[in-house]
């Protein structure tokens, strides 16, 4: 690979399927195709809350695992065989990922290596881990710097600030760091709820195409809510549940993309 890449990769954050799946090594599988296999797979999906259990042949290899019949509910599985479609590398961007999770329709991938073996697997529940919460993360912030240039460059300083006074908590954090000599320029001190209020508020979301501002409500509501889902993982907070399944999460994703490429070319 040539060395540039790493100076010029959009991307300073990089996850694969591996960094956010399981390994082969780690993962709870059980041994054979039998009735009692199979009772065994449903208690451990029940014990775990697993949807998917590989099971391993004599041989180690992975051909076939049991699934719960309906995503989420442990009454009863199946044995699926494994497929092109429910197999990726594991190398593969965690954004192509969550894309193709999307455009089939499912919770789930076995990992394979350049030998087509399988080596892991990753779900949707996944996908509440760390390591994809700092992807996502890094997403928030490339749109929220694009938002404060954007405004920095639309709107007056005397507007900023009359917004920023205007506001209890913020008018209060401009004074403390007056009174303690850190002063900053207030729309540093802004939010991301703060910033996108402020840029509703000013009209700015007609730069952005939309109809209303009650549709560009919608969007920025739903990057607000992941923000926050992603900055409070661990305490309660995931960011795939049934509010927001894979598919609203990838909409999500992909309006971050489309409105930081919008708002950077302004």
């Amino acid at each position: 690979m040539d060395d540039y890449y790493y100076f010029k990769k959009p991307n300073v954050v990089e996850v694969n399927a591996a960094d956010v799946g399981i390994s082969k090594e780690g993962w709870v599988s059980v041994p054979d195709q039998s009735d009692k296999s199979s009772n065994l797979a449903l208690k451990l999906m029940k014990k775990y809350n697993f949807d998917i259990i590989p099971i391993d042949s004599n041989e180690g290899t992975i051909s076939n695992f049991y699934k719960t019949k309906n995503w989420g509910g442990f009454d009863d599985n199946e044995i699926s065989e494994i497929d092109e479609n429910c197999t990726i590398h594991f190398r593969t961007p965690i954004d192509h990922v969550v894309s193709k999770m999307e455009r089939l329709g499912v919770e789930y991938f076995l990992l394979s290596n350049s030998e087509e073996r399988i080596v892991g697997l990753i779900t949707s529940s996944n996908l509440n881990c760390r390591g994809f919460g700092t992807l996502l993360f890094s997403h928030i912030i490339g749109f929220e710097m694009a938002m404060t240039q954007f405004i920095e460059s639309e709107i007056s300083g005397d507007e900023i600030e009359s917004y920023a006074m205007g506001k209890k908590d913020l008018g209060k954090r401009i004074d403390d760091a007056k009174k303690a000599n850190a002063e900053l320029p207030t729309i540093q001190l802004l939010s991301l709820s703060d910033l996108i209020g402020l840029f509703e508020k000013s009209g700015c979301w007609k730069s952005l195409g939309f109809e209303s501002k009650s549709k560009c409500h919608k969007m920025t509501q739903k990057v607000i809510d992941l923000r926050n889902a992603v900055a409070h993982q661990g305490t309660g907070k995931t960011v795939v549940n049934s509010k927001r399944p894979v598919p609203m999460l990838w909409k999500t994703m992909m309006d971050l993309k489309k409105y930081t490429e919008i708002l950077q070319a302004k």
